[in-house]
């Protein structure tokens, strides 16, 4: 899931907040912010897919994505999106994700599958 969250979603273009200089420094960051004591919208993939820092973070094509996403507002059903693409099968364990997150990359400076 990670590979394909990441490799399919992520094109990220800068780093996360005072932490990531890398591809895989931002999807650590995704995971282990999750533990953090912080409202749920400051941290994970909710921070970095948030309106305003969004472009920052992925690709023109999922900026659109995200912004066709929000003109559903709380209407899951008719949403884009009604799941988080950050945790598998929607079974958060945050101990688990700490565990056994495991980050790798590939690609070229034009593109990052992490």
């Amino acid at each position: 899931m990670l590979r394909w969250l990441c490799g399919g979603i992520l094109a990220m273009v800068l780093s996360v907040p005072a932490l990531a200089a890398t591809p895989e420094d931002t999807v650590r960051w995704i995971y282990e912010s999750l533990d953090h004591p912080v409202p749920s919208s400051e941290k994970g993939l909710t921070y970095l897919s948030s309106p305003a820092p969004r472009e920052q973070y992925f690709s023109r094509r999922m900026v659109e994505f995200f912004n066709a996403n929000d003109t559903y507002g709380d209407d899951l059903a008719a949403a884009c999106l009604d799941f988080g693409l950050d945790i598998p099968g929607q079974d958060f364990d945050r101990n688990e994700i700490i565990r056994t997150l495991e980050v790798t990359s590939e690609g070229d400076a034009e593109r990052q599958t992490v």
